[in-house]
């Protein structure tokens, strides 16, 4: 095996463990938390706390409604009772009387107009729940694949992890240490195939006395523009 092959065998395990690593990345980043989500989970929250706030407001009206009926069953028993002989005492309990029955009927009014509202913001409550739901599930649906995906390239680079320490055993130091230093110039891609005559990274055109010296000799060339060891396959 040529020295070139062998440095393009671990340039692509290298390539494949860059790819599985980034995607790696990629996953856990998602797997870390959904902003559709906590979005969903926000609108579901508003549209309970709205529904709770007119609840409030109903029982509100009932409570006082209940303690206006008190008041008014009070005042007719007292004013038919008998007991009243003053008729400005008389006077006083018939005019509370119809006082409270009218704020009776605008607390009915107004009763029947939250009721409505109770009924509009069920709605709005059971509609962002669905929606909350909705996304929760499909979220988990996608999590699970995810979570599969992220031990499949797990694996992955693992095993080509493997075949990485047993083809870079397989170079000299030397052509090692070459490859590195290339690596961490070049953005990970030290090594580049010749294909049609011409650099497969920079696409240079390759003259053919260059390209048969890359064919014939046991020595590494470099591209003459990008720098990278050219392997011509």
């Amino acid at each position: 095996m040529s020295r070139t092959l062998k440095l393009y065998k671990l340039q692509t395990i290298d390539t494949d463990i860059d790819r599985r690593r980034i995607m790696l990345i990629k996953i856990g980043k998602l797997l870390e938390g959904n902003s559709d989500v906590a979005n969903a989970k926000a609108k579901r929250d508003e549209a309970a706390d709205a529904l709770k706030a007119v609840e409030k407001q109903r029982d509100d009206i009932r409570h006082e409604r209940q303690q206006q009926e008190a008041k008014r069953t009070a005042s007719d028993k007292r004013l038919y009772s008998g007991n009243v002989k003053d008729p400005k005492e008389m006077q006083d309990l018939q005019a509370q009387i119809q006082s409270i029955g009218s704020h009776l009927e605008t607390l009915e009014e107004r009763q029947l107009f939250v009721m409505e509202e109770i009924d509009t913001a069920k709605d709005a409550a059971d509609a962002a729940q669905a929606a909350f739901e909705k996304v929760r599930d499909s979220y988990a649906t996608e999590q699970s694949k995810l979570t599969a995906k992220k031990q499949s390239l797990e694996s992955d680079v693992e095993k080509l992890r493997i075949a990485r320490v047993a083809a870079a055993k397989a170079l000299p130091s030397e052509d090692k240490d070459r490859y590195l230093k290339l690596r961490k110039l070049k953005k990970g891609v030290a090594v580049s195939k010749i294909e049609n005559g011409a650099c497969n990274a920079c696409g240079t055109s390759l003259a053919s006395g260059a390209l048969q010296k890359v064919r014939s000799s046991s020595d590494i060339s470099n591209c003459p523009t990008c720098g990278r060891i050219m392997h011509t396959g």
